[in-house]
């Protein structure tokens, strides 16, 4: 659009002012009031169609929709008059308004011809007053309903409009300022909730109240989603599933990259038809690992694990190191398999703790099984990992040294 379509609202709002301001003057005996509302509003009224052109002039949809409203404008007596009432008291200073009765049923002013206006309404002042403006309403907002997503922010920002314009949610950020997916969560059930606070951030339309005062009409919205509650993890035992924490974070490269590594191997190591001990899992993925750079343990002898120091002694020699399963110095991230004691014996927490220890370490990668069985139970190990994270997070009372955590569910 080449302004915004916010001037019709403004027009339609001094329109209604001064309608309004004449219903309360024409209660009484004074001409001079009447005649200034009168001439006022019809000023107003009459821009709004203006308004309306200039906002969307070279948009072909708008003067597709707009002709034949305008060619019936043209042929309605009412708006007839009112756009000549509007050139005489504009152009030339003539006020048509000068006809009155009072009696017991009220205090009427009506239009009185001149030459420059020869043919005037029948009826009172301020009915055609009332009948005018209603019919400019209504106008406006068949507008806002038949080029709703272009005129409209709130019906532009849709997950439907985007869509059709073969945008995503991300574009629609990037349009109201944001970077690129700043409202992601990584939650897929959150999308509405998304678009609802975008279009929180985006233009509307301003004369709703106006719609339904003198129409009894109200434009098209998307419902009010109830509350967010986080959906509880619904856990398919033969997929991988991941989650990276904090929430607000983009997984790194070579976050993503551990994880392909766990996905090329998956159907090896599923919790849904093996029940291999950690460190055969660690074997099934150690290949993919070595390939990104990682270090990896490679039996139980000394020289065969991996040590991340802790402390330093004297002349810089290591006094204290955990081991990993996988170690990527440049990453700075530690792997951590486990099979059954992840949950049970919260073996994950160990984890967690040495690696806030761990000297020049930023990232954890946890894997744990999907579904641990035990004592003829499931357990949903994976879940109740992500659940621990997502609520410390969500606390906030927590300070890690760690930029990232991954939690990986085999």
């Amino acid at each position: 659009m080449t302004r915004s379509f916010g001037l019709v609202d403004y027009k339609v709002q001094e329109a209604e002012y001064f309608l309004l301001e004449l219903v309360r003057v024409a209660k009484r005996i004074d001409f001079g009031a009447v005649q200034f509302c009168a001439s006022a509003f019809v000023s107003a009224a009459r821009s709004v169609t203006f308004a309306m052109q200039s906002s969307l002039k070279g948009l072909h949809a708008f003067e597709d929709w707009y002709a034949p409203r305008q060619e019936k404008l043209r042929n309605d007596s009412l708006a007839r008059f009112f756009h000549d009432f509007r050139t005489v008291t504009q152009h030339i200073g003539v006020n048509v308004v000068g006809g009155g009765s009072h009696g017991n049923d009220g205090t009427y002013y009506y239009f009185v011809p001149c030459p420059d206006l020869p043919k005037v309404p029948e009826l009172d002042v301020l009915s055609a007053c009332n009948e005018y403006f209603v019919s400019v309403l209504q106008l406006v907002f068949d507008c806002y309903v038949e080029l709703g997503p272009i005129v409209d922010g709130q019906q532009y920002s849709t997950a439907e409009n985007f869509h059709a314009l073969g945008k995503t949610i991300a574009d629609a950020e990037e349009e109201l300022g944001m970077l690129r997916n700043w409202t992601d969560i990584g939650r897929p059930d959150t999308e509405p909730y998304r678009w609802e606070l975008l279009r929180r951030q985006a233009d509307g339309c301003d004369i709703e109240v106006q719609f339904e005062r003198w129409l009894g009409r109200y434009l098209p919205r998307p419902p009010k989603l109830p509350p967010y509650q986080p959906q509880r993890l619904t856990i398919k035992d033969h997929m991988l599933n991941w989650a990276y924490f904090p929430r607000s974070d983009k997984p790194t490269f070579l976050v993503r990259a551990v994880v392909k590594a766990f996905e090329e191997s998956h159907p090896s190591i599923t919790s849904e038809e093996h029940t291999l001990p950690s460190n055969a899992v660690l074997a099934h993925v150690a290949p993919q690992l070595a390939e990104l750079g990682f270090s990896v343990e490679t039996g139980k002898k000394k020289a065969e694990k991996i040590r991340v120091p802790v402390l330093y002694g004297n002349n810089g020699r290591i006094a204290k190191a955990f081991e990993a399963d996988a170690h990527h110095i440049e990453g700075k991230l530690v792997v951590e398999v486990e099979a059954g004691r992840a949950v049970l014996n919260n073996q994950f927490l160990k984890d967690l703790f040495q690696a806030c220890m761990m000297d020049d370490i930023d990232y954890l990668a946890i894997a744990v099984r999907n579904v641990y069985e035990a004592a003829s139970a499931k357990n949903p190990d994976f879940e109740r990992v992500v659940t621990f994270f997502e609520t410390m997070y969500a606390s906030n009372r927590m300070k890690l040294p760690l930029q990232g955590i991954l939690v990986i569910g085999y």
